[in-house]
């Protein structure tokens, strides 16, 4: 594609940055509800959709996440708007999940774990790309961390197990 046609749809790098951060943050929020229905009714449902979704940052993803949830932090305020609207939107759809796996959950608790689960995407989007034995690694030690913070537990536990 040439940039004449770039142009021709948008009128700006910054509106065809704002497009292609809209459209990550939509097809996260796809993958947050779509890991809710795939592991609703599993015991060990929570872990499997945490798995599913860091798997999707790390390894199916790393590019996009990484300017998502790293580089576009802070660029300007159209941006900065978008993300904190998406973000509430994503943890919105992550509260349900963790709802629905522990039912004995407060709705303020889940929000708060769900707000932990971003900071967690966003820790490992920031991961050198490329190491996919390192990413696994990260995939198992992050859902079992969400699964130990969901639990009400000590995550220095899980960190030490």
């Amino acid at each position: 594609m040439t940039p004449a046609a770039l142009y021709y749809h948008f009128h700006s790098k910054d509106e065809l940055l704002v497009e292609t951060l809209r459209a990550f943050g939509e097809d996260f929020e796809t993958q947050v509800r779509a890991a809710r229905r795939r592991h609703g009714s599993e015991p060990d449902g929570l872990r499997a959709a945490v798995v599913d979704l860091l798997r999707w940052v790390l390894l199916a993803h790393p590019a996009r996440s990484l300017l998502y949830f790293v580089t576009s932090s802070g660029l300007n305020l159209q941006v900065e708007q978008l993300r904190r609207q998406q973000r509430g939107e994503i943890v919105m759809a992550l509260r349900a999940l963790l709802l629905q796996h522990h039912r004995s959950m407060s709705a303020p608790e889940a929000g708060v774990v769900a707000a932990a689960l971003v900071s967690l995407f966003e820790v490992a989007a920031a991961l050198p790309q490329g190491d996919d034995q390192r990413a696994e690694m990260l995939v198992d030690l992050g859902a079992d961390l969400a699964v130990q913070a969901a639990d009400g537990g000590d995550t220095a536990d899980a960190l030490a197990g």
